[in-house]
């Protein structure tokens, strides 16, 4: 965003316009030539089992005007479905809207994953970890071509897997060897998630490589959400009432672990969570964080004294060190905070 001038604009002032959200990912059938042959049967199975969901999805919403369907598209899926992955069509729309650059979220499901997440709902979880996992590294593999294919406009986010953090380290290294420079994907570990909640010390190896890496962590809206259940419309509406919050809470998970502290060159960026929640939220942070640190009596301090024990800095002083935001959907009375 550039800076606010008094001066007249005139013919040479121009903006150079970069996308922190955008979202990228394979045709359905695409993903099997990136996966190993010994999951291809498995892979065919799966695909005919989304294909069969999405036409769902549409039956449901075939008298509204619009469904889930067409918000991952911006459009009709069988017009515009391949914005997601048709290189030159991207390019051209992108220019069109002055965007030079962008950075590449995903947005189409990766092998394996569970059908609803095609409902905006919150997917099923799944112990069969290895073929989530092998659809993950797939989407990666895809983005690096897909990246390749305009490379200095293009910085691609990796997807990890927190059922397996020795993979995820790895992945991350291999993500930064390939210059994958959008950095990596963060998902989320709701209450009802069977994986370690971002805070556990699980985590730890991941964290690190990340900053050794230099690779950014992503957390993006809509990746933490729990299953809010079977109750079409009102589960929809509850979806959209508190999706942001789930991933915004994320940020004082990390904070208040001793993330950010262990970390100092570690950079975390929430995405397509709104802005106007994080002046109010860094002060209601620090508010606690100092009647954990400094109060003897008070409740605050019994319960969370030892977690802010070894934190040096407040949450606002962590955030303009180490965190970002993705302004993406920004309203007009979020201008002002950005």
């Amino acid at each position: 965003v550039s800076e606010q001038s008094n001066q007249e604009p005139n013919g040479s002032d121009h903006h150079v316009v970069i996308s922190a959200d955008t979202h990228c990912g394979a045709a359905l059938w695409d993903y099997k030539e990136y996966l190993e042959k010994r999951y291809h049967e498995d892979f065919d199975d799966w695909a005919r089992s989304i294909e069969e969901a999405q036409r769902r999805t549409a039956e449901v919403f075939k008298d509204a005007e619009r469904s889930p369907l067409n918000v991952g598209v911006d459009g009709d899926p069988a017009i515009d479905g391949n914005r997601n992955y048709d290189s030159g069509r991207r390019l051209r729309e992108q220019e069109a809207d002055g965007v030079v650059a962008a950075v590449l979220f995903p947005n189409t499901q990766p092998p394996f994953a569970p059908a609803a997440a095609s409902q905006f709902e919150a997917p099923a979880y799944s112990d069969n970890y290895d073929h989530r996992w092998a659809g993950l590294r797939a989407h990666n593999r895809w983005l690096l071509d897909f990246v390749s294919e305009a490379p200095e406009r293009r910085a691609g986010i990796a997807q990890i897997f927190p059922g397996d953090v020795e993979g995820s380290v790895a992945e991350i290294e291999w993500a930064a060897e390939n210059d994958l420079r959008g950095g990596i994907l963060v998902p989320g570990t709701p209450p009802d998630s069977p994986f370690e909640p971002l805070y556990s010390k699980a985590y730890r190896p991941i964290w690190a490589a990340a900053e050794a890496c230099g690779m950014p962590l992503n957390h993006h809206s809509g990746g933490a959400t729990p299953d809010f259940g079977n109750h079409f419309p009102a589960s929809l509406a509850m979806f959209m009432l508190e999706v942001t919050w789930w991933s915004q809470r994320a940020l004082w998970h990390l904070m208040f672990s001793g993330v950010f502290e262990r970390h100092p060159d570690l950079q975390w960026v929430n995405t397509e969570t709104g802005t106007a929640w994080v002046p109010d939220t860094l002060a209601r942070l620090d508010d606690f964080y100092d009647r954990m640190k400094t109060s003897k009596y008070g409740s605050e301090a019994i319960f969370g004294g030892a977690a802010v024990a070894e934190m040096s800095l407040t949450p606002s002083e962590y955030w303009q060190r180490q965190c970002h935001v993705g302004a993406s959907f920004l309203r007009p009375t979020e201008a002002a905070v950005v």
